[in-house]
């Protein structure tokens, strides 16, 4: 074992005995209701050396895909900081009113207000050195702070005493991260980590229940902004940052020239780091360099412990700020007495979730959030009552309020493919971090009304339009129009937004008058961006937005699915309430005998059970991990929408089950893990995937006696995920290998693979269709799990999943008419091939099992899964029309041959069966079924005949049916004793029903014939022969015509099938003095097969006029040699005077 295990083991074992000494100052610590002073979440994490705890397995910096560049500078963004600093010769900027500020903890209700006497946020250190002239600014805003805040020692005993062991144990991480590194201090540092992540977690940048920050007002002339209190390192002397939700990342001001001027530097915050550049639209501009530390938010600047700290993240560390419109310098290395920004912030706070290529994002992205807190935070700005606060970690009440109007994030299409904030592992999301429609209208008139508008929430800007004049047409006409002058929309225009929320329900919101006031109706304009790369026309909403409603940041999880709440105002302060107050035992009991919540979904540390999610405690968004059990008794909670299986007690409890993944899921689909038993009991069942993603994992069993937990099955694949392969099924759960007896679990089955994608139809006549795509692989069956060394039996593994369909084959296109006199229709398209089905999945491998120490008892390896059935082949294209006769060339053109159809697609493979040592062999799986076959396609019309061209063209036969595919391979048996069997081989694929049906015969003077029917594939029917044409009208010059011969009907199939039906005759025209006769019924297509019946005879036409002969009837088809003939057709009936048609001759057997 490394010294750095040994370490970590080391650690736990005094972090457990620390837990059992403490005693009353744990339960001081959080029972604690008093002021944010005494939050439980508490002091900062250490930032040096952060390899060594890495290798000794506990959190480190996240990896962010890229190189840190060594110089950069960032796109300007919206309405960024305005600066109202002036040169000193102008009048002294106005000073700060005094700020309001609504500090609360997570266990602290909001309290009420005192005056006190104001004083300098500035710390009294400072001395005024070495800064130009034009730096001259206005003093810092004084504070008005919250009852109880002004002092760390306030409170009870019971409180001071956690809040003085916080420090102790912040104080002891700083001291041993300046040690050298040896295996004492690896041991001293992992107990410490561990100890503060048990009792403290918010310390050391995990959030378990949700933590308010307090914000606070700051006047800048007529204008308010947001502050936070923040410090790094290892300072506890937390200055006013301003609290910006337009830009990524913190930026914080340092002299390094002397770091005694920037005294909210820790003094073990490294001072070197590659170049990094930050300019604004205001003009500011930042350089200095990027370094790795940790972040601690104050509740006051009074505060000795900080409500929350990070773990190592990266901040801008710049010791030069200037101001590029105004060419004024507001902080040197050297530092300053006044704050560089506004004369009351030392720097930029950004809150904006998007990515940053210099590796300095959003900072409340970085944290861990557990113990079913979802990953975001909550921002509250009242300006009637000067209350503000950021909630970190969000609940159900959050996410789902019935007030509440949620919309998705967009993603930063600058961020590398499934780059991830560290910590989190959630992804970033674009400035403009929403879609909605703009409406403005004048005098109950809609002038502009654009789509798909993006939207960014700025708590640093005013609400500003920008880049107008890129808006869609005629917007840019219209908004010059509605604009006083080239800066801003007049006044009196009725604005708004609207658009879809997530549920697919219509919302509008942000509706207001416009007026000439900042963040109270004033719609600023800004054009001019030139950029190509930049975001182009949308709107800032400016701090107004945050006046109106809670904004609430859900960030989603490692694929996306970020969704940002509006919340009205009326309703924030009470579901805020709600969601912050989690768990919070007012008793020392409470701490360490209870009952998971939903909000607090972990037991009491010594007994009790966790609790288990549902769809209505999980909320709106998955997923939901179901809390552990007390350390001593209880059962683990169940997990809901992939979340994980909670931890069972030591003693006694059985564990929780992981979540199976929601149907609906579009990303993170995979099954949660089962939860681990204590010393006896059977671990959780592993949740199922969706989406091809796999199923969760089987939790372990009891240390002395249990059965491991079943792995979930894999999801259905889905085309755009993995290649549409099915999700492999979870591993089985191990059963302890200490245990008396204990079977390992099952491994789940893998998921069924994605049907592949049909092929593309025939564009251009006469085209053929595409080759359907090859259906995807089926998942992997999971392992079975290990049984107990003692007596116990290895876990069966799971079956492959099936191969997926193949795709179906595309449709051929239809062929060209003919445009040349006569000429023969092009010949329809043929359609395509099926896809090939997909391969089976591979059976797990079974679990090994024990007999008193020697291997035996072995599972059952997994079945291989089912090859894929092959895709059904397309349909082939008509035939085209025939070209029109002229002088020279009297009868119409032919039509084209249908296009014949595809053939079906092949099966796909079975897939191989599992293996393990010495275990019973898997069978393996089966082929899948070929392809059904294509129908042919009908043959082209015959052309319609005209005076000049009398006789209309022949119908075009149909086409041949395709061949159906044949079925794929069985998979082969396991190896071992024999006792297993091969997969059988697919079934053929059905095979088309008919060949297509013979065009019909245009009309003429003397109707044209009708087509022969096509002739039918192996097993189809003989196509229909088409009908004869119509003769048409005679006068006194031209004599009726007569109606055109009902077209053949096409032979069956030599396997299978009929013959097709003769065509009908075409009815005689009507004649001034003697009408034409009717048209001859076509003959019964001949069956081939030996049970085949022939075609039953067209009829013949009917004589309309005057003494009109009807058409004789056709002939039926011969029967196959087993088969009956043909019925023959019906006589015509005759005109007056007229003769009527013979029927047809029935066809032989």
């Amino acid at each position: 074992m490394s010294t750095s295990r040994k370490a970590t083991h080391l650690g736990a074992t005094a972090t457990i005995f620390a837990i059992a000494m403490l005693g009353p100052t744990v339960g001081a610590a959080h029972a604690d209701t008093g002021t944010a002073d005494q939050s439980v979440e508490a002091a900062s994490q250490r930032s040096a050396r952060p390899s060594r705890l890495a290798q000794a397995g506990f959190p480190g910096p996240g990896s962010r895909r890229g190189a840190l560049p060594a110089n950069r500078e960032s796109q300007p963004r919206s309405g960024g900081h305005p600066v109202s600093a002036s040169p000193a010769a102008a009048a002294p900027r106005q000073s700060r009113a005094v700020l309001g500020v609504a500090p609360r903890s997570a266990a602290a209700v909001r309290g009420n207000f005192l005056a006190v006497t104001p004083g300098p946020a500035v710390p009294a250190v400072f001395s005024r050195r070495g800064v130009a002239d034009a730096v001259d600014v206005a003093p810092a805003a004084a504070v008005r702070a919250c009852a109880g805040c002004a002092a760390a020692t306030s409170g009870s005993p019971r409180q001071s005493m956690g809040a003085a062991f916080q420090r102790m144990l912040t104080d002891a991480a700083n001291r041993l991260s300046t040690l050298p590194a040896n295996p004492l201090t690896d041991l001293l540092e992992g107990a410490v980590w561990l100890t503060r992540r048990t009792l403290f977690p918010a310390s050391v940048g995990v959030i378990t229940t949700p933590i308010e920050v307090p914000l606070y007002f700051t006047s800048v002339g007529s204008d308010q902004k947001l502050g936070i209190y923040v410090a790094l390192g290892s300072s506890s002397t937390p200055q006013l940052f301003e609290f910006d939700t337009g830009g990524p990342g913190f930026f914080a001001a340092y002299a390094s020239a002397d770091p005694a001027f920037s005294p909210w530097w820790g003094s073990n915050v490294p001072t070197t780091g590659a170049p990094v550049q930050e300019t604004f639209d205001s003009g500011l501009h930042y350089t200095g360099n990027a370094v790795a530390t940790t972040v601690s938010l104050f509740s006051s600047p009074g505060s000795a412990n900080p409500l929350v700290s990070t773990a190592s993240v990266t901040v801008g560390q710049m010791d030069t700020i200037i101001n590029t419109k105004q060419d004024e310098t507001y902080w040197t290395p050297q530092g300053s007495t006044t704050p560089p920004i506004d004369g009351a912030f030392y720097g930029d706070f950004g809150a904006s979730p998007m990515y940053a290529a210099n590796g300095i994002s959003d900072l409340l992205t970085q944290l861990t959030f557990a113990r079913g807190v979802l990953p975001g935070y909550r921002i509250h700005v009242d300006p009637a009552t000067q209350q503000a606060w950021v909630q970190i970690g969000l609940t159900a009440a959050d996410t789902a309020d019935s007030a509440g109007m949620y919309f998705p994030m967009v993603p930063d299409s600058a961020a590398p493919t499934s780059a991830t904030e560290p910590y989190s592992g959630t992804r970033f999301y674009s400035e403009q971090l929403f879609n909605a429609t703009v409406n403005i209208a004048k005098q109950d008139t809609t002038v502009i009304s654009d789509a798909n508008v993006g939207i960014t929430p700025d708590t640093g800007a005013h609400t500003t339009l920008h880049n107008t004049d890129q808006s869609p047409p005629p917007s840019p006409t219209d908004y010059a129009g509605l604009m006083d002058g080239a800066k801003k929309l007049q006044t009196d225009l009725a604005f708004s937004l609207s658009g879809t929320t997530i549920d697919g329900s219509p919302a509008s919101f942000f509706d207001f008058t416009t007026t000439d006031t900042n963040d109270d109706g004033k719609v600023s304009v800004q054009n001019g961006n030139t950029d190509a790369a930049g975001p182009g026309y949308y709107l800032n909403t400016g701090i107004y937005l945050f006046f109106r409603y809670d904004v609430v940041y859900f960030l989603g999880n490692s694929q996306g699915g970020g969704v940002i709440g509006l919340i009205e105002s009326a309703s924030s302060v009470t579901a805020a309430s709600t969601a912050a107050k989690g768990w919070h035992p007012g008793s020392i009991i409470g701490l360490f005998v209870s009952n998971g919540t939903a909000d607090h979904p972990d037991a009491g540390l010594l007994v009790g059970n966790g609790f288990s999610y549902n769809a209505q405690t999980c909320g709106g968004f998955d997923p939901c991990a179901g809390g552990r059990a007390g350390l001593l008794v209880g059962s683990g909670g169940n997990g809901y929408g992939s979340g994980d299986g909670g931890n069972a007690g030591l003693f006694w409890g059985s564990a929780g089950h992981g979540g199976n993944a929601a149907s609906t899921c579009t990303a993170g689909c995979a099954g949660g893990d089962g939860g681990n038993a204590g010393l006896f009991g059977d671990g959780g069942n592993g949740g199922v995937g969706a989406n091809g993603e796999g199923g969760g994992n089987g939790g372990r069993g009891g240390l002395l006696g249990g059965n491991g937990g079943d792995g979930g099955a894999g999801g259905a694949g889905v085309a755009t995920v993995a290649d549409g392969q099915g999700g492999q099924g979870g591993q089985g759960g191990d059963a302890s290998p200490l245990a008396l007896r204990g079977s390992g679990g099952k491994g789940g089955a893998g998921g069924v693979g994605a049907v592949g994608v049909a092929g593309s139809a025939g564009t251009d006549p006469g085209d053929d269709g595409g080759i359907g795509g090859v259906g995807a692989r089926g998942g992997h069956g999971g392992a079975g799990g290990s049984g107990s060394r003692l007596f116990g039996r290895g876990g069966d593994g799971g079956a492959g999943g099936a191969g997926g369909t193949g795709g179906t084959g595309g449709n051929g296109e239809d062929g060209n008419h003919s445009e040349t006199a006569g000429g023969v229709g092009d010949v329809g398209g043929a359609g395509g091939t099926g896809g090939l089905g997909g391969v089976g999945g591979t059976g797990g491998n079974a679990g090994v099992g024990h007999v008193l120490l020697f291997v035996g008892n072995p599972g059952l390896a997994g079945e291989g899964g089912r090859g894929g059935t092959g895709g059904d082949a397309g349909s082939g294209g008509s035939g085209g029309r025939g070209g029109d006769g002229h002088a020279d060339t009297r009868d119409g053109g032919t039509g084209g041959a249908g296009g014949n159809g595809g053939t079906g697609g092949l099966g796909g493979v079975g897939g191989v069966p599992g293996s393990g040592r010495d275990p019973i062999p898997g069978n393996g799986g089966n082929g899948g079924g070929g392809g059904g076959a294509g129908t042919g396609g009908t043959g082209g019309a015959g052309v319609v005949g005209d005076n000049t061209s009398p006789d209309g063209g022949n119908g075009g036969d149909g086409g041949d049916p395709g061949a159906p595919g044949a079925g794929g391979a069985g998979g082969a048996q396991g190896a071992g004793c024999g006792c297993a069997r091969d997969g059988a081989a697919g079934a053929l694929g059905a095979a088309a029903t008919s060949g297509g049906d013979g065009g019909a015969g245009g009309a003429g003077i003397s109707g044209g014939s009708g087509g022969n029917g096509g002739d039918g594939g192996s097993v189809g029917d003989g196509g229909a022969g088409g009908a004869g044409g119509a003769g048409t009208n005679g006068d006194l010059q031209t004599p009726a015509g007569k109606g055109g011969a009902g077209g053949a009907g096409g032979s069956g199939g030599a396997d299978v099938g009929k013959g097709g039906a003769g065509g009908s005759g075409g009815a005689g025209g009507i004649g001034s003095a003697k009408g034409g006769n009717g048209g001859r019924g076509g003959k019964g297509g001949s069956a081939l097969a030996l049970l085949g019946t022939g075609g039953r005879g067209g009829g013949g036409g009917d004589g309309l006029f005057t003494d009109a002969d009807g058409g004789d009837g056709g002939d039926g088809g011969n029967g196959g040699s087993l088969g009956s003939g043909g019925a023959g057709g019906k006589g015509g009936a005759a005109g007056q005077g007229g003769t009527a048609g013979k029927d047809g001759t029935p066809g032989s057997p």
